[in-house]
């Protein structure tokens, strides 16, 4: 869902995606895990169960975070609860998406919003 100034209100949830927030040419990616987000007109409120920011993931973490949770979801297909793999198949999930954001943002180098408000 892309949001423009003036937006009719909307109060919706969120899935696991990416959250861009751009500032004029300035634009900074984040791995949204869930959560709602909050439409007005002059202002957009994101409330994500967890975001990480493109610039703080690790790539060699995400990489052995993704191996991780394939290997155990191959060793344990039979043996495994229901719960357990759920929790597998959420981190596998996780790892993929912060994956592809990292790697959009290293082929976008220097694009970032570095004003806070």
């Amino acid at each position: 869902m892309g949001v423009l100034p003036h937006h009719a209100p909307v109060l919706t949830t969120l899935g696991y995606g990416e959250l861009i927030v751009r500032k004029g040419a300035a634009e900074e990616r984040f791995a949204i895990y869930g959560g709602v987000v909050d439409v007005r007109p002059t202002k957009v409120t994101v409330l994500a169960e967890l975001a990480e920011s493109s610039f703080e993931l690790d790539i060699e973490a995400i990489d052995h975070a993704r191996e991780e949770a394939a290997r155990m979801m191959a060793e344990g297909k039979a043996g495994l609860s229901e719960a357990a793999r759920q929790q597998i198949t959420l981190a596998l999930r996780r790892a993929e998406l912060a994956h592809k954001i990292v790697s959009r943002t290293q082929s976008r180098p220097g694009i970032r919003i570095v004003e806070q408000e």
